[in-house]
């Protein structure tokens, strides 16, 4: 809100896209729990996926902090161009786009795209470093 009143203030942009997707990833993690509304005795839920849409909410919190910092830091050089503003949202909407995206495809959503944080007949966690997605996350 403070930018649309404020076009000085394009540092807050990645702030509000990491909030408006993190609750968007929120509700993914909260499809993992099925029953979590109708208070069902035997549940089931799966805490892989949910484990999966926090991992790629505090990857693209993370990276989206960091946009704003250093947009913070050049506040005062090159942020009054239309050009800033226009690159700024859509690097923002396509980098919110694709976590969303990755994180869907990745938990339990695609054949070809998967990754067990967390074995969910036994809830312990699977050791991440024996598959090369697994390298490729933690890169």
């Amino acid at each position: 809100m403070k930018y649309w009143s404020s076009k000085r203030r394009l540092y807050l942009t990645p702030v509000s896209f990491g909030f408006a997707c993190s609750a968007l990833l929120m509700l993914g993690t909260l499809s993992s729990y099925p029953d979590w509304l109708t208070c069902n005795p035997a549940p089931v839920v799966n805490q892989n996926d949910a484990v999966i849409y926090y991992f790629f909410r505090n990857i693209m919190m993370a990276v989206l902090f960091m946009s704003s910092i250093i947009l913070y830091y050049f506040r005062q050089r090159i942020m009054h161009s239309w050009k800033a503003h226009i690159l700024t949202f859509t690097a923002c909407i396509l980098f919110t786009l694709t976590i969303i995206v990755l994180s869907w495809l990745y938990s339990s959503h695609s054949p070809w795209l998967s990754v067990n944080f967390i074995d969910d007949l036994s809830h312990t966690f699977t050791p991440l470093w024996q598959s090369i997605i697994g390298w490729l996350l933690m890169a």
